[in-house]
Formats: C-alpha cells, structure tokens, sequence
C-alpha cells in the first residue's frame, strides 16, 4: 500500500515512535483515598495508548489491524457509492414531481419526450428504472393522493415504453 502511495505521488503517514501514555482506570470498588494515595506516591498505572514502532505485534494482532483498515476503506468506498446512486436517484425523482406537475397528458408527454431526449444513455436507463420502483411502490394506495401519483407515473411509464426508450 505504501509503495501505491509513493506512485502516485503521496507520502504515507509515517507510524508514532514512541508510546502515548494513559493513566490507567480506577478500580470500581476502590475509594477515593486509595486513589489520592496512589497518586500521590506516583503509583499511576500507565498503559499505552499507540503502538510504537519498536514494541513487537503479534502476527495475529497484525492481520486483524489490517482487516481493520482495509475495512474502514471499504465503508468509505461504499459510502461514497451510496452517496453518488442517492444523487442520481432524487435528480431523477425531481423530474418525476416536475414530470407529474404537469396539468394534461399531452403536457407530462412532451415534456417526459423532451426530458429523455437531452438525457444520456445511463440516465435514461436510471430514469426508467426509478419511474419503474415508483410505479410499483404506488401500487398499494394509502389514500387519495397516492392513487393520484400512481396513475401519472404509470402514464410516464407508458410514455417511456411508447417512445422506445
């Protein structure tokens, strides 16, 4: 990984050399007393906080920390992913809310014609697909506005399938 790094250019993030210590937690049963004298007679337990590059991991331990890496550059990946596909997703629901504002079918038919003509190739399939979720998601109307919505998107569904796209 360091040596992609170098390639392209950046500098990896160089280890800690040296421990960061920590005072160590007080025992739950223990009074306050104890404590101050601990303290007070310098006792303080310090455990480490960062491993340095001198203490020597186990090999499991080291799998596991890199697993953990390579687990947290997934999350991103996919939160990255998730993000991208959410964007195109409330573009495409916005030209369906624009696309069912329209007053007559002849209107939401035009514009549905104009709005697949300036789109892409991808987009046109992303497009017909979120028509086709909505379409499904409004089978089951909860009331009035629903059945409204299903009937409009489904009339976009037919323009899409009647247009060839």
């Amino acid at each position: 990984e360091e040596n992609r790094l170098r390639d392209a250019g950046l500098e990896p993030a160089a280890e800690a050399k040296k421990w960061l210590p920590l005072p160590a937690a007080p025992d739950a049963d223990a009074d306050s007393s104890a404590i101050k004298r601990r303290a007070d007679s310098n006792a303080i337990k310090r455990r480490p906080a960062m491993p340095s590059v001198d203490v020597e991991t186990p090999a499991p331990l080291k799998d596991r920390i890199g697993e953990q890496k390579w687990l947290l550059v997934l999350r991103v990946v996919k939160q990255g992913v998730y993000t991208m596909l959410a964007k195109e997703r409330q573009e495409d629901i916005k030209t369906i809310r624009y696309l069912t504002n329209m007053g007559s079918a002849k209107s939401r038919r035009e514009l549905t014609v104009l709005t697949l003509e300036q789109m892409l190739p991808d987009e046109i399939e992303s497009f017909k697909t979120t028509v086709k979720r909505v379409v499904d998601n409004l089978a089951v109307q909860r009331d009035e506005r629903d059945a409204e919505l299903h009937a409009k998107v489904s009339e976009i569904k037919q323009f899409i399938d009647a247009e060839g796209y």
